[in-house]
């Protein structure tokens, strides 16, 4: 018979199943007795409660569920690393790849995102899309990068130690805009670029230096 609560919760960590001591498991056992069907683990508030670790500020990631007629459930889990902090106006936080807020952690070398005016707040799941596939192509020039200010939606500031100001357009695509930053990454040494040099604008092809500071208030054209 099919039974409508959770009577059992197996966890698995990293492909591997884990048991209740394991903090992130023991407290997925507070899931017992609640609703088994008609229910989006991944959107659920109370799961997404239960994956936070408060002693040690770690978040873990539901990477998928299973559910059984029998009632019981098993949880798939990975502690990805959070990609971005970003500032709001109740505080700073640190997000993960799946769009989950973390307590912030100053141990953790992030890039921080500000948001003047609040252009994340007006699109979150379509920036949080564009700076999660960024960031995660970036790769080992992930630590250069130090913030990214959302300006505008066709303005976003990228700085990354003893660079000037890097331009990106929120239409671009993500990998592209990863490649294009990480070359200049590999390609120019800081102590060689020109202090007159003020940013470079990475919204084309071949990237436009400029000694002067630009504005957004002019309609860009991105090429493709």
């Amino acid at each position: 018979m099919q039974k409508s609560t959770i009577r059992q919760v197996r966890c698995f960590f990293n492909n591997q199943e884990v048991g209740t001591e394991i903090a992130v498991c023991q407290q997925l056992q507070q899931l017992k007795g609640t609703s088994l069907f008609f229910r989006d683990f991944q959107r659920d508030e109370k799961v997404a409660s239960l994956l936070f670790i408060q002693e040690t500020k770690e978040i873990f990631v539901l990477e998928s569920v299973e559910k059984l007629l029998t009632g019981e459930v098993i949880i798939f889990l990975s502690n990805r690393p959070p990609l971005y902090r970003i500032k709001q106006e109740a505080g700073v936080y640190l997000v993960t790849a799946g769009g989950y807020l973390q307590e912030d952690n100053q141990q953790l070398s992030v890039p921080l995102v500000l948001d003047p005016n609040r252009i994340y707040q007006q699109e979150p799941e379509r920036i949080h899309y564009f700076l999660t596939e960024f960031l995660k192509q970036l790769e080992e020039q992930l630590k250069e990068l130090r913030q990214i200010t959302l300006v505008s939606s066709q303005r976003i500031e990228l700085q990354a130690s003893g660079f000037p100001i890097m331009i990106v357009e929120l239409s671009q695509e993500p990998h592209q805009v990863a490649r294009r930053l990480k070359l200049i990454l590999q390609k120019l040494v800081p102590t060689q670029i020109d202090l007159a040099l003020q940013e470079i604008d990475l919204r084309f092809e071949l990237p436009v230096l400029r000694t002067y500071q630009s504005s957004d208030s002019g309609q860009v054209l991105i090429d493709s």
